[in-house]
């Protein structure tokens, strides 16, 4: 059976927002926190080469390939390149994929390709988004009610990446990768008088896996993915 054949936009499930961190109060302010985000997963891809003796045809096993962030990053700058939304179709040495999280609204979040300091080079979301896959969330922890502030707060659901850059000239993958995430977060106060904190998140998906093709090829994918941050900001 092969991958589904479907764009970016069929490939959306029916979505229920989630507050991913339900623990928070209202009010606590929005804020978006850039974090780094790893790819570690393995594409077994279907294999064109068989053999036939006339007596009975062997297709040879799938072709298996490693999928992390090193493999999307050229992918992504060809896209937005030929898009038009990056000026060259190569992104600098050091250049990182990273996800803009938002805590209280996850479906806001957004992935972006950064400079190895952090600098925004290229927002990617046309090629490649996450989104909450489930219905269900999974939530605990501790928040002061006056001001909004976390301590151990865990957050379980199911979410989705989808990648599809075959609507970008020359382009050739899409896939959907489905798994756990599990969301830990703390805020510590940097000043009280000043209403500062640093708020620190470490995402993890786990037993995640999906679908896609790359160059007409279908391929099944397993493995996980992480990202981890944390900035500053004011209560």
């Amino acid at each position: 059976m092969g991958a589904r054949k479907a764009t970016l936009t069929s490939m959306k499930k029916i979505l229920v927002p989630l507050m991913i961190v339900s623990v928070l109060a209202t009010a606590r302010a929005q804020v978006v926190v850039s974090m780094p985000f790893t790819l570690t997963a393995t594409a077994l891809v279907q294999n064109d080469d068989a053999t036939n003796n006339g007596v009975t045809t062997t297709v040879f096993p799938p072709v298996k390939k490693s999928m992390t962030v090193a493999t999307l990053l050229p992918l992504l700058a060809q896209g937005e390149f030929t898009a038009g939304n990056y000026p060259t179709n190569k992104f600098p040495t050091g250049a990182k994929l990273a996800l803009a999280f938002y805590p209280t609204n996850f479906d806001h979040s957004y992935f972006k390709v950064t400079d190895s300091a952090g600098n925004l080079l290229v927002a990617i979301s046309d090629i490649m988004q996450v989104q909450v896959s489930g219905n269900k969330l999974v939530a605990s922890g501790k928040t002061v009610n006056a001001t909004g502030l976390i301590s151990g707060a865990n957050d379980d659901a199911l979410v989705t990446i989808l990648y599809d850059d075959t609507g970008k000239p020359g382009g050739s993958m899409r896939f959907e990768f489905e798994g756990l995430l599990q969301a830990v977060g703390n805020d510590v106060v940097l000043s009280a008088a000043g209403h500062t904190y640093k708020e620190s998140w470490t995402l993890k998906i786990i037993s995640a896996n999906g679908e896609g093709d790359y160059n007409g090829s279908d391929f099944v994918l397993y493995g996980s993915a992480m990202a981890a941050g944390s900035g500053n900001f004011v209560y």
